[in-house]
């Protein structure tokens, strides 16, 4: 037992500290950061939001409030946008890139992709890679190389028959392939297998039409028809067989991935009130960058003279992709939403080049250097 005149120091010195321990409370870690004088864009109001704050805590939105009459929380760092347009990250439905260029996408504003292409091994490694910070860059959902009938550079699994079918897509939803990409030189013997054992693992099969046509693609339950092959002569419709096209694409689910970038002026205005049909039908039409030399911008461009608004281009690329993949937190600027976002020089609901014109990259809340 200490004596009594011990004992009375060690409370002093007890009492001494606890003002200082509340204030080292006060000053430990941020909890969150506030970003000051946003002006928001997004598709789902017509017009940018002037005066706005978008509070985040843990890598999430916690809220988006006026600037008037905001009161900054403890513990709490800002940043001030000084009225910069904010949108939420790009979304890439259909991303070619190496290691090397992912970095580049990722400060270009894409924040998650489709990955397309390249050995399933090394696809599959570099989703985990970027997962664990370990590589800068997009995040990914990948197929690995292609599923097909004949041999080829960019072919994992040639198909013969149904038995060589339902293998592949074993093979793929054991080494956790996120979804199937096919290709068009399927046998049609092997196609209702390999529907049927997609299904079972609960794995998307995207691609062109192929073999399968139109219809078969629509039906069996193709979840995206990549590229312009496979339709009928558009030009050739009236608006009531569009129409119809369009409803049974959006009531099939079928996203529409065109990649117009590498397709001629003629077939892009052809396929224009197709892609306004789906989307007035509340149908997905996605923007893929692919082989394009100049990225999604040139697939943005594209689309746009197809006759795309930039409301829906910039729905294509945030909100629209984001559901497609199956991530709802992305794409969007709501509370609760991953804190992935832009800041852009110019409005891109008046101008889509404004999307190219990035000023701020920020990922989970914390501002990409």
């Amino acid at each position: 037992m200490l004596p009594r005149a011990a004992s009375a120091r060690a409370g002093a010195a007890g009492l001494l500290l606890l003002p200082l321990l509340a204030v080292a409370c006060r000053n430990g870690p941020p909890e969150g950061t506030a970003f000051l004088h946003a002006t928001i864009v997004d598709p789902g109001s017509r017009a940018p939001r002037p005066g706005q704050v978008l509070l985040v805590r843990r890598g999430r939105i916690d809220t988006i409030v006026p600037q008037d009459g905001f009161v900054l929380p403890e513990k709490f760092d800002t940043v001030d946008l000084a009225g910069g347009l904010v949108v939420a990250g790009l979304i890439d439905a259909g991303l070619i890139a190496d290691r090397p260029t992912l970095r580049a996408r990722l400060r270009g504003g894409i924040v998650a992709a489709r990955f397309l292409g390249g050995p399933l091994d090394s696809a599959l490694a570099l989703r985990d890679a970027v997962r664990s910070g370990a590589v800068l860059g997009p995040r990914l959902v990948v197929s690995g190389a292609l599923v097909d009938g004949t041999p080829g550079d960019d072919v994992a699994f040639v198909i013969t028959d149904a038995r060589s079918a339902r293998r592949a897509i074993d093979s793929l939803a054991v080494a956790g392939a996120d979804f199937v990409r096919l290709g068009g030189r399927l046998p049609a013997s092997a196609l209702r297998p390999l529907f049927d054992e997609a299904r079972h693992f609960d794995l998307h099969l995207e691609g062109p039409t192929g073999l399968l046509g139109l219809d078969g693609a629509i039906d069996g339950g193709l979840r995206a028809i990549e590229g312009t092959d496979g339709f009928p002569d558009l030009t050739k419709l009236d608006s009531a067989r569009i129409d119809a096209l369009a409803e049974r694409l959006a009531r099939g689910r079928v996203a529409l991935i065109p990649m117009l970038a590498s397709r001629d002026s003629a077939t892009r205005v052809a396929f224009g009130p197709l892609l306004r049909a789906v989307r007035r039908r509340g149908g997905a039409v996605l923007a893929a960058s692919g082989s394009a030399s100049g990225g999604l911008h040139d697939e943005l461009d594209a689309l746009a003279q197809a006759g795309l608004a930039p409301v829906e281009l910039l729905a294509a690329v945030t909100r629209d992709a984001a559901r497609f993949l199956g991530a709802d937190s992305l794409g969007v600027l709501a509370p609760g939403a991953a804190a992935d976002f832009l800041v852009v020089s110019g409005n891109p609901l008046d101008d889509l080049r404004a999307l190219s014109k990035v000023e701020r990259v920020v990922i989970g809340g914390k501002e990409l250097r």
